[in-house]
Order: structure tokens, then C-alpha cells, then sequence
């Protein structure tokens, strides 16, 4: 019985996981799934907390970082701009804002150095959600 309480307890943590940022409910998760092969061979129950704890403490410090670096060198839908040529809507005065459209979707744009409108730039770089264009 207190087998499935574990297991329930696991499949809890990696739900809520959906709604936490930074993999934290997979380490607890992790916990619980090893709790729970401590009850399937009938261990005491104490033995089940020092087997939860052990599966937490390797999820902070090994599941943990590798889920989060493996995250980390996914790119965004963002950065796929960059390298993109845009059609430039509205003047960019320099150092200043304008409008650029990509791909049918108008997005805010600054510049270095001014750019006229109806000319064609390349994305350099994204800054929040402002690109960072240059003059082709």
C-alpha cells in the first residue's frame, strides 16, 4: 500500500512540475520514486525516508543540472530571427526605435546608425523584444 502512496506522491510532483520553473518538483519526484523501491522490498518505513532523501538530494544535484543544461542550448522561437532579412516599415532613427516586418509579423527594431523605411536590414541580435538590425 504505501508502495502506491509513492508512486502517487511521485506522479503529484512531476505534475506540478508543469507549473514550476527550474526542474525543483523532478528532484522530489525523483524522491519518491526511490521511496517507493524501498517499499516494494518491504523496507521500514524510516528506511523509505533516508531512500526519499537520498533520491532528492541526487535529483537537486544530478538530475537537476543536466535537465536544466540540456534546456539551456534549446533556442527560443526568437532567436531563429537572427540572420533573417526584415523590410523596414517605420524610419529607425540612430540609437533610436523603429518597425521592421519578418515573415508577416511587425516587430519593434533598433539601429546603430539610421535606417530608412522600405529599405532591407539583417536581425544582429534580440534584446528582450526589440531586434537589433543592421543595414544589408
Amino acid at each position: 500500500m504505501v508502495f502506491w502512496i509513492w508512486i502517487a506522491c511521485a506522479l503529484v510532483f512531476a505534475a506540478l512540475e508543469v507549473f514550476t520553473p527550474g526542474f525543483i518538483m523532478c528532484a522530489f519526484s525523483a524522491g519518491c520514486i526511490t521511496a517507493a523501491v524501498g517499499a516494494a522490498f518491504s523496507l521500514q518505513f524510516i528506511w523509505q525516508l533516508v531512500f526519499f532523501a537520498a533520491g532528492l538530494v541526487a535529483g537537486f544535484f544530478v538530475i537537476r543540472p543536466l535537465l536544466q543544461r540540456r534546456k539551456a542550448g534549446t533556442p527560443s522561437n526568437t532567436d531563429r530571427l537572427i540572420g533573417m532579412k526584415a523590410f523596414v516599415e517605420e524610419d529607425i532613427p540612430a540609437g533610436g526605435k523603429g518597425y521592421v516586418r519578418i515573415d508577416g509579423v511587425k516587430w519593434l527594431a533598433s539601429s546603430q546608425s539610421p535606417v530608412a523605411s522600405g529599405k532591407t536590414i539583417i536581425v544582429k541580435g534580440i534584446d528582450g523584444t526589440t531586434l537589433i538590425v543592421e543595414e544589408e
